[in-house]
């Protein structure tokens, strides 16, 4: 960490009067990464993101990243309470953060979030620096050190290579006759929780266009984790469990059809119990109503499982 620090500190130093090349605007990136723990045994770790940047000036853009890290260092599991814990070895990383470029190509960044265990208990803090170099032609090489406030096993080191387009006019979303009032959503959603049980739901959603390319969002939705927990002590299982999620976000279209979302919320349960929610997504709308999407739920707590589900829906004008 000491060295990496270093490096940073140097091209900052050395190229502090460069001024960047960057326009202010949108950018959406795809990235994969591969390297290796810093801590004990040093394991591989390897992993793909989507980032969007918003650029502020020539100099200064700001980040929104997820993902997913998956990593393969095969240290005995730790048994705790009723729960095993595993390490985080399979991460969905949500984080924010800036990119500060020292000259026309090269940046320094520096991002913070969560780190969003797919095993039971291991979310974490997690805060990832980065060095790289941004080529005109939309390709991006960096190191980043990407680190968690608990289970420090996958702490690690990566080279991330990614490929960037502009969202500017040429992929903006064309105008419709629907772009200028609110819509209703309602979908069908189908999946599975960290611990692989079944997720059965439904939900209302709610859209305002904000700009051409940038939507409003709220929802509310009801569903049920079949088998919700499993004790790895008397092998029991729950009846499962309801839930209701009411959430409110953002929605950004990269195009005419595919678009990046995100929104955060509460979700009470069975019990009455309210917890944090929150739930990034991809998908497409079509023009003819329907609409595709993968989305991440998770929740801040114990009493109810993330999971990952496929929703189809369908919009309409109001």
């Amino acid at each position: 960490m000491k060295y990496f620090v270093l490096l940073v500190t140097t091209f900052f130093l050395i190229n502090f009067n460069s001024h960047a090349q960057i326009q202010p605007g949108y950018k959406l990136e795809f990235g994969v990464n591969t390297g290796k723990t810093t801590i004990n045994s040093g394991g591989e770790v390897a992993g793909f993101d989507i980032r969007l940047e918003k650029g502020f000036s020539n100099r200064l853009s700001a980040t929104l990243t997820a993902g997913y890290i998956r990593n393969f260092n095969n240290r005995p599991i730790v048994q705790q309470d009723h729960w095993v814990y595993t390490g985080t070895r399979d991460v969905i990383p949500v984080k924010a953060g800036l990119k500060f470029f020292v000259q026309d190509d090269i940046y320094v960044g520096g991002e913070a979030g969560v780190g969003l265990g797919l095993a039971h208990g291991t979310n974490s803090f997690l805060y990832s620096p980065s060095v790289g170099y941004a080529f005109k032609n939309g390709l991006d090489v960096s190191l980043k050190y990407e680190g968690f406030s608990r289970n420090t096993i996958a702490n690690d080191l990566s080279l991330r290579l990614a490929y960037g387009i502009n969202l500017d006019k040429r992929y903006a979303r064309k105008e419709t006759a629907q772009t200028d009032s609110w819509q209703l959503g309602i979908g069908l959603i189908s999946g599975t929780t960290n611990s692989h049980d079944a997720v059965l739901g439904t939900e209302v959603d709610l859209y305002r266009p904000l700009t051409g390319n940038l939507e409003a969002t709220a929802s509310l939705g009801v569903f049920h984790i079949f088998d919700a927990y499993r004790s790895v002590i008397t092998n029991k299982q729950t009846a499962g469990q309801t839930l209701i999620p009411a959430m409110a976000g953002l929605r950004l279209f990269a195009g005419n059809k595919f678009y990046l979302a995100g929104e955060a919320g509460a979700a009470f349960d069975t019990h009455g119990k309210a917890q944090f929610a929150w739930a990034p997504s991809a998908g497409l709308a079509f023009g003819s109503g329907l609409d595709l999407s993968l989305k991440y739920a998770g929740f801040n707590g114990n009493q109810i499982q993330d999971f990952m589900a496929l929703k189809i829906g369908y919009h309409f004008k109001l």
